[in-house]
């Protein structure tokens, strides 16, 4: 019973792709019979959803192992003592104000 659940899943998951291919071929066929300018769009069309729907994902992941890179030791300690020095602006300026007023944030450069 698990297996033909699996197996619909999977053949419902390439149904667009399928869809996209056969469009794709029928377009191909008429751009050959005709050449007109909008069979040039329907061709873009299919080949992006094609693209999209099979490709596009492994391309996404290798991407973000490409880009993904630990942050260094200095970067951490920078990145901490930015938050610490966020948190005692927000604690003098901010914490303990019954008056209502906002007061102006020195600036930092």
């Amino acid at each position: 019973m698990m297996f033909f659940k699996t197996l619909l899943l999977r053949m419902y998951l390439w149904l667009w792709p399928v869809t996209y291919l056969a469009g794709l071929a029928v377009t191909v066929r008429y751009f050959r019979k005709f050449s007109r300018a909008v069979f040039v769009l329907l061709l873009i069309y299919f080949s992006l959803g094609i693209y999209s729907h099979t490709l596009s994902h492994k391309v996404e992941q290798w991407m973000a192992r490409r880009t993904l890179d630990e942050p260094t030791l200095a970067e951490l300690a920078r990145y901490e003592a930015y938050s610490k020095e966020l948190e005692e602006l927000y604690a003098r300026h901010f914490e303990d104000d019954s008056s209502g007023v906002v007061p102006k944030l020195p600036k930092l450069l």
